[in-house]
């Protein structure tokens, strides 16, 4: 599936967001941002693992497999670079990666997104 939109915030840096959804898995693969002359001005590509751990070693699994996003790479067509970002990275070896439905393990109970708690600083 295909959602395009485009800002009406004359300050938001691209014009047009072309957003390529996977019907069969709800994930968003991948994404093109174009500027403010129509031009396509980068890509954002989301790259998936499917498993029952975030990486090797982690203190947590599940009985099921998780879409984990271990990286995403931003590629701008119009200066002709890239980035990438390992999630988690070897800067930091202790990071479990992605926290996936752990609930009251991670510390998201109930009232964790209540809009008292957010104001409050209470996190």
């Amino acid at each position: 599936m295909v959602v395009a939109g485009r800002s009406k915030l004359p300050e938001y840096a691209y014009s047009r967001r072309v957003i390529y959804l996977d019907k069969e898995i709800y994930r968003i693969p991948y994404t093109e941002l174009y500027d403010r002359a129509g031009e396509l001005w980068k890509v954002w590509i989301n790259n998936y693992r499917f498993a029952k751990y975030p990486r090797a070693g982690a203190a947590y699994s599940f009985d099921w497999e998780v879409a984990y996003r271990p990286s995403i790479t931003m590629v701008d067509l119009q200066l002709q670079h890239a980035t990438f970002c390992a999630l988690p990275s070897a800067s930091f070896p202790r990071e479990q990666g992605w926290y996936v439905n752990l609930g009251d393990r991670e510390g998201a109970v109930e009232g964790f997104f209540d809009l008292s708690s957010l104001l409050s600083g209470g996190r």
